[in-house]
């Protein structure tokens, strides 16, 4: 990891990890032995919003009774402890975790919640839509995939795009931006990341697809939507 994203990227992971350490609870939201856990991290004081995390690939990340991940290097996941010093909790789940429950979960932290969908966690989006988010955040999604399974745009909270200009993975090209927006229909807006580092799968997750390099720049677009909707 420290060879393939530089110091930089080492220094943010460490402070990411301290963070997490302080505040991390493991909870266990469905069957454990099915992968049903989750990670919460909470702020100190009342959260003035809760994040449901999704992540991406099939959305296993193996997380164990003692907080250990099988799998940490999604982008997800990698930078889950990056919300609560802006008063958010968040709640990273694993593949096992009833999509209802986690946002169940999220309410007893904050009365705001927002989904965060990195990759294909944006196909679990639909399931959460019946039960009134109030905003959800795509990042690097597989929007096309995303749209088809929502079907009617109606059903749509407010909504952020999170994008590379440089994300190489055929399931996620920056041109599927554009006909989502529209088909959105003024829910959604974009906020474009463009630099850092990429080596390796382009869908993988240390290339631009996963925000190598630029992770405190995708976190503080978050921070921004999940704190000024209304």
């Amino acid at each position: 990891m420290r060879s393939i994203a530089g110091g930089l990227f080492a220094t943010l992971l460490l402070c990411l990890a301290v963070v997490a350490a302080r505040a991390e609870d493991v909870v266990v939201l469905g069957s454990a032995s099915a992968g049903g856990r989750a990670l919460v991290n909470r702020p100190a004081g009342p959260a003035v919003a809760a994040l449901v995390l999704l992540p991406g690939g099939d959305g296993r990340i193996g997380i164990g009774a003692d907080g250990g991940l099988a799998s940490g290097a999604n982008w997800i996941a990698r930078t889950r402890g990056a919300y609560v010093a802006s008063g958010i909790a968040s709640v990273l789940v694993d593949a096992g975790v009833p999509i209802d429950v986690a946002i169940a979960h999220a309410r007893t932290l904050s009365s705001r919640v927002v989904v965060v969908a990195m990759s294909r966690g944006a196909t679990r989006v639909e399931g959460a839509l019946d039960h009134r988010v109030d905003g959800v955040v795509f990042a690097s999604a597989v929007l096309d995939e995303a749209r088809a399974g929502i079907g009617d745009p109606a059903r749509l909270p407010p909504s952020l795009l999170v994008h590379h200009r440089q994300d190489l993975c055929a399931a996620s090209k920056p041109e599927m931006a554009a006909p989502f927006l529209a088909w959105a229909g003024g829910r959604a807006r974009i906020v474009w990341i463009d630099g850092g580092t990429s080596q390796g799968n382009p869908c993988r997750p240390f290339v631009h697809h996963g925000f190598v390099g630029r992770e405190p720049a995708v976190a503080e677009a978050i921070v921004a939507f999940a704190t000024t909707l209304r």
